[in-house]
């Protein structure tokens, strides 16, 4: 099976063309819009989905029993450990419908299956299909990536310029916002369009504003946001957080100075 993660589609369960769920190992679910080829995943924000098949059922089905290990030595809640095996349920179900006992039977002794590979995350990138409010799909990532957005932020003020930004960049920081929050980012630093001075002056110009059409997201820390190039060879850039300790920052009571 490849481990190559491509671009996610967004998905709808009410549009879907086979009715197969791509599960992730947390047993969040998509269900993509079109049939996509063996050993194709897909990933949403931090989490890879992979095409629930007899042999990713039986490596869900080892983790469950991980699960309730954890719930007994109260490494995790109760609650947490009902909710995994509640969906689980829902999965496993499903799948004997689609392939029978005897397939679940089978890939569960499957001799490797303590070695089976698990999905993997890799850069996020924008998102393969984007979809309207309503559920219909409406727009390309090709689109996406020059289409652009009505969008400012902050949406009060006065502020004499607004930097111009597209769909594509905004689904992106979209994707790793709540993420980015529970790190200590603020809506600001990501998403800030709006400032007194034109694009690149100042200091106020929040991620969103950096986002080109090549460019994917491969890391978030309370630090910096990795940025890496689609391009074959591309290198790494790093957007850091404005109000962070860096090395290159000392500290003198309320003061900070950057070292150069």
């Amino acid at each position: 099976m490849s481990n190559h993660v491509s671009p996610v589609v967004i998905c709808h369960p009410g549009l879907c063309a086979d009715g197969v769920p791509y599960v992730a190992t947390d047993l969040s679910v998509l269900t993509p819009l079109a049939p996509l080829s063996e050993g194709v995943e897909l990933q949403y924000a931090w989490s890879a989905y992979r095409r629930l098949d007899p042999r990713y059922y039986a490596y869900l089905f080892s983790r469950m029993g991980l699960a309730k290990t954890a719930a007994e030595r109260q490494l995790i809640s109760t609650i947490s450990y009902h909710r995994l095996r509640d969906t689980f349920a829902g999965l496993h179900g499903w799948a004997r419908t689609r392939y029978g006992d005897h397939a679940l039977r089978e890939a569960l002794q499957h001799p490797s299956g303590q070695a089976y590979p698990a999905p993997i995350v890799g850069p996020l990138t924008l998102p393969a299909l984007v979809m309207a409010s309503d559920g219909a799909p409406h727009r390309s990532a090709e689109a996406a990536r020059t289409a652009p957005h009505p969008f400012a932020y902050p949406a009060a003020g006065e502020y004499r310029f607004t930097h111009a930004v597209t769909w594509g960049a905004v689904l992106l920081v979209d994707m790793i916002r709540d993420h980015a929050r529970s790190l200590g980012w603020d809506d600001a630093s990501l998403y800030q369009n709006r400032s007194a001075l034109a694009f690149p002056c100042g200091q106020e110009y929040g991620l969103v504003c950096f986002l080109g059409p090549d460019v994917a997201v491969s890391e978030v820390t309370r630090g910096s946001i990795a940025l890496v190039s689609t391009h074959p060879g591309g290198g790494t850039v790093r957007w850091y957080h404005p109000t962070a300790d860096h090395p290159w920052r000392t500290r003198c009571g309320d003061a900070v100075s950057v070292g150069g």
